[in-house]
C-alpha cells in the first residue's frame, strides 16, 4: 500500500497541491479495489486510507522518496497494532495516519539533532557539554522561540 502514500507525495511535489487534495484521489481510487480471494479487502482499504491520511503531512518532512516509504512502514506497524483497540471508534484511520506522521517527525528530528551534535562535538554523545547541547537546541524549537529560550536559559543559569 506504499503506492498510496507515494502517490500523495508525488502529487504534492509535482502539482503543488495541498495535502488534503492530494489525498482525495488516492483514497478514492483505493475504494474501487476489486474483491479478490487472495487478500482481505477491508484490511487493504483501511491500509489505503491510513496511508492516504499519512501522505497528507507537510512536504517539508520528506527529504527523499524513501522517507515516504519509512512513513508507510510506521503506518503498517501502527495499523496492525492499534486496529484491535479502535474497533467501533470513528477516526481511527486518520489517527493512525497522524500518529505515524508524528512518530516519523520526532524520530527524524532526534536523529538529525544527534548527527548534528556528533559532528560538532569532539567527545561524542557520551560526554556532551552543556554549551554544545544548548547551541544545538534549534532542532527542537522554532527560530523565534529558540532565541527566547537561549536568553532565558542564560538568565536562569547565571545566578
Amino acid at each position: 500500500m506504499q503506492a498510496v502514500c507515494l502517490s500523495c507525495y508525488y502529487i504534492q511535489l509535482y502539482t503543488a497541491t495541498p495535502g488534503f487534495l492530494a489525498s482525495a484521489p488516492t483514497g478514492l481510487m483505493g475504494s474501487f479495489l476489486p474483491n479478490l480471494s487472495f487478500y482481505d479487502q477491508k484490511k487493504s482499504i483501511a491500509a489505503i486510507y491510513s496511508d492516504s491520511f499519512a501522505g497528507m503531512c507537510s512536504m517539508s518532512l520528506f527529504t527523499q522518496a524513501y522517507d515516504v516509504l519509512i512513513l508507510c512502514l510506521f503506518v503498517g506497524v501502527y495499523l496492525n497494532i492499534l486496529s484491535p483497540y479502535f474497533r467501533g471508534i470513528g477516526g481511527k484511520l486518520g489517527t493512525i495516519g497522524f500518529v505515524s506522521s508524528l512518530s516519523f517527525y520526532i524520530i527524524k528530528r532526534v536523529a538529525r539533532a544527534l548527527a548534528k551534535i556528533n559532528s560538532k562535538s569532539a567527545r561524542g554523545p557520551d560526554g556532551i557539554s552543556q554549551k554544545v547541547a544548548i547551541s544545538h537546541s534549534d532542532w527542537l524549537l522554532p527560530k523565534h522561540l529558540d532565541a527566547i529560550h537561549k536568553r532565558n536559559y542564560k538568565h536562569w543559569h547565571s545566578h
